[in-house]
């Protein structure tokens, strides 16, 4: 473990800020093209998205990865939406059988409520209303890209209250570290108007 965590701190501490100004760079070109705004918007997020999820399949194919279906510890965690990511949700929720639509609707105003009464993340605690019974997501293939970048190296940390630790779980701290660096890249181009949003209000507000 601790030769794997040299290795990973080694790579995240050599490409942070080089990945923050190649993103920046891509983020840019893509907004200086001609368009509608919302649609560059958009096809910025895929690219960030797909970063993110190049990241986690890197770590799975090391090996590192003990998530897996129903393994939910990380949806219960203040989640929040990129803009050019809510249709595509709430096209995934309108999917859903008339009674899990109405049970998710329900407990997407719940979680809206606590999401106000509670702004701060690290004291956000709540499953996600977009869980089934069995801890799966209902949304899967639409999940946020916030949901893609919690990737885990020990399960039974995720279990554990507390500050994260890297030497107990190197794959969550290493794509934190990761996502932060393009996220930091994306606020400096999309700043106006296009902050990530709580998940339950974004949607809801949304389904009006």
């Amino acid at each position: 473990m601790a030769e794997q965590q040299e290795d990973v701190e080694i790579a995240v501490a050599g490409m942070y800020p080089g990945l923050i100004n190649e993103m920046t760079r891509n983020f840019r070109e893509i907004m200086g093209r001609e368009g509608r705004r919302e649609a560059l918007v958009r096809e910025v997020d895929i690219l960030y998205r797909s970063r993110v999820e190049g990241f986690a399949k890197a770590e799975a194919e090391a090996g590192r990865l003990a998530c897996g279906a129903g393994c939910s510890a990380c949806c219960s965690q203040r989640v929040e939406l990129l803009e050019s990511e809510v249709p595509d949700v709430v096209r995934a929720i309108n999917r859903l059988g008339g009674a899990v639509r109405k049970k998710v609707l329900k407990r997407l105003r719940r979680q809206a409520r606590l999401e106000v009464a509670t702004p701060d993340p690290e004291q956000y605690r709540e499953p996600c209303s977009l869980l089934d019974e069995a801890g799966r997501c209902l949304i899967y293939v639409a999940r946020p890209t916030a949901c893609r970048k919690a990737i885990s190296s020990n399960s039974a940390h995720c279990q554990a209250p507390g500050t994260v630790q890297f030497d107990e779980n190197p794959s969550l701290v290493a794509a934190s570290l990761f996502s932060t660096a393009m996220e930091y890249a994306r606020t400096a181009v999309l700043l106006q108007g296009s902050l990530p949003r709580p998940l339950a209000g974004a949607l809801l507000e949304s389904m009006r």
